[in-house]
């Protein structure tokens, strides 16, 4: 929901104001949750998707051996279950980055196309777990529910879901990309 012209105006004035009277640090806040409220929240995508694997990690790795690979796939949209978006594999390509770093044995083919080995290397081999997930749109922002399953069980071994801002980038990413279909008479 977009804020009124005279709620910006309101607030920058008042900023302009405590400007006056030494009050510089609430000018800087109030600057802030006006552009915020123009041109939407920045959202560091990177930031927030290597904390959601800092913390799906803590529920699964005592369930996930050191040799055990996790094979990460794209999200699936609940809007456009059928179609694909951008948004679909770079959530999963930097939470399965993450878990890299962390040390564990992950295949980035599905979600990658990048010319990077690693992200290969396990390419072909049986997964033993997944790292999968769903997105919607919400009234406030893009809702996001990730899950990492033991393939073997089925049961999930860790789950996070947190929300992102619905800016113009999220937006951007989330678009779900034209298909074009042959029909044969």
């Amino acid at each position: 929901m977009k804020p009124s012209i005279k709620m910006t105006a309101l607030i920058l004035f008042v900023g302009l104001s405590l400007q006056a009277c030494g009050a510089t640090p609430i000018l800087h806040a109030a600057k802030n949750k006006a552009s915020t409220m123009l041109w939407g929240e920045d959202v560091n995508l990177i930031e927030r998707n290597y904390a959601a694997a800092d913390y799906i990690i803590q529920q699964a790795k005592s369930y996930i051996g050191q040799y055990e690979l996790i094979q990460v796939q794209h999200l699936t949209s609940l809007d456009h279950p059928k179609l694909r978006s951008d948004f679909d594999s770079i959530v999963p390509l930097q939470v399965g980055e993450r878990l890299m770093q962390l040390g564990y044995r992950v295949d980035l083919s599905d979600v990658s196309q990048s010319a990077d080995a690693s992200y290969h290397a396990n390419q072909g081999q049986s997964a033993d777990h997944y790292l999968t997930g769903t997105y919607a749109k919400l009234s406030p922002g893009l809702q996001l529910n990730l899950r990492i399953v033991n393939r073997r069980t089925g049961n999930v071994i860790g789950s996070f879901s947190y929300q992102l801002p619905f800016n113009s980038d999220i937006e951007k990413l989330a678009e779900p990309k034209a298909q074009i279909f042959l029909m044969e008479p």
